[in-house]
């Protein structure tokens, strides 16, 4: 039989599968076992943590039932998937919601991997309990493009292709040795694995994992889109463009910062840094946190002035955490759709553009 060879472990990869795109043809049988040929049977085992002694968690209502839906199995990554649905009718380039961005889910700081469990930090619109592992910033940009990918796939819930050369590609990595492979899939097990319940603006609920499944064949990943999530998520939160200029900015605290601008209005009243600190999901001390915030808000005026165009810090008093942070906003706001619900108010509703001048009063969400 003749085979290619995979770029990043040696494992050959059956002739009629593409090393460097998804398939987004048509969608994969649930559960289709992928040929032995094209495993990669020396993957180290990833341990699943295991969920703590359920307790109610202080003033923190679940939004849904946590009966139905229980961690995974040892060893495995990703629930069984049900039946394939259509991905949610949306509109193109993909927008995500805006909850991936004004809460704790990916954070900055620290290795990804260590599992946390109960509520995220977010603005006030949402309420989230997570149980999974750690997430970071990298793992959003993955998550966005695996998300992207399923999209082009057109189906929920059915696996599909995704080469992870594109992957570093789109990650801005030129490295296509096996340990970027590697890495790449490890963030993508990761998603695969954080289970997100959520509620937004009190009136829609859902609870599912970032990517329904995640397995490796060479440079290519068999993943799947979670309907259970992903047809909520997609549908009834406000959902927003990527930033372009995250590209210039190195590190992970810029790139979240100017996410975090990028998808609010200027608020004149200014942010407290605790507030700033627990939405990020560092864990640095006050003081610490506004070195590296120093330093992140250069960075993301430098680099995209139409978004953030200065920035101050007032110390006032010897507490850091109340210190406050005004940031003002550019004229150029990101490309937006609010969920079926609020589009259909009306005219005044309706989808943002790119470049667009911001509105005269300030305020937290756009």
């Amino acid at each position: 039989m003749t085979s290619r060879q995979s770029q990043s472990q040696g494992a050959p990869i059956p002739d009629g599968w593409p090393d460097d795109s998804c398939d987004a043809t048509r969608p994969r049988e649930a559960n289709q076992p992928l040929p032995t040929a094209a495993l990669n049977d020396d993957w180290p085992e990833y341990v699943v943590p295991r969920p703590p002694v359920k307790t109610a968690a202080p003033n923190v209502p679940s939004p849904v039932e946590p009966t139905p839906h229980s961690a995974p199995d040892e060893g495995q990554v990703g629930a069984a998937i049900p039946a394939a649905t259509p991905f949610p009718k949306v509109g193109l380039p993909l927008k995500f919601p805006g909850f991936a961005t004004r809460s704790a889910l990916f954070q900055v700081g620290g290795a990804p991997g260590g599992p946390l469990s109960g509520p995220l930090a977010s603005s006030g619109q949402y309420e989230l309990n997570y149980f999974g592992p750690r997430l970071s910033m990298r793992d959003k940009r993955i998550w966005e493009m695996a998300m992207t990918a399923a999209q082009a796939h057109g189906w929920l819930d059915s696996e599909f292709r995704l080469s992870l050369w594109k992957i570093a590609k789109g990650l801005g990595l030129k490295d296509r040795s096996s340990k970027t492979a590697d890495s790449i899939f490890e963030s993508l097990q990761r998603l695969a694995l954080a289970d997100l319940s959520f509620t937004i603006n009190g009136y829609a609920s859902g609870r599912g994992k970032l990517l329904g499944s995640a397995r490796k064949g060479g440079s290519l990943a068999l993943v799947s889109a979670s309907g259970s999530f992903a047809g909520v998520a997609f549908t009834k939160d406000t959902r927003f463009e990527r930033a372009a200029p995250e590209s210039r900015i190195v590190t992970s605290l810029g790139k979240w910062l100017l996410d975090f601008v990028w998808v609010n209005e200027e608020y004149k009243p200014g942010f407290d840094v605790e507030y700033l600190l627990r939405l990020s999901g560092s864990g640095a001390s006050s003081e610490g946190f506004v070195k590296h915030l120093r330093k992140a808000l250069k960075e993301v005026s430098a680099a995209a002035p139409d978004v953030l165009v200065s920035s101050r810090i007032d110390e006032v008093g010897r507490d850091a955490g109340k210190w406050m942070v005004f940031m003002e906003r550019g004229a150029e706001v990101p490309p937006y759709e609010r969920p079926q619900k609020e589009r259909s108010k009306g005219p005044g509703s309706s989808k943002g553009r790119k470049g667009q001048k911001k509105p005269k009063k300030g305020g937290v969400a756009l």
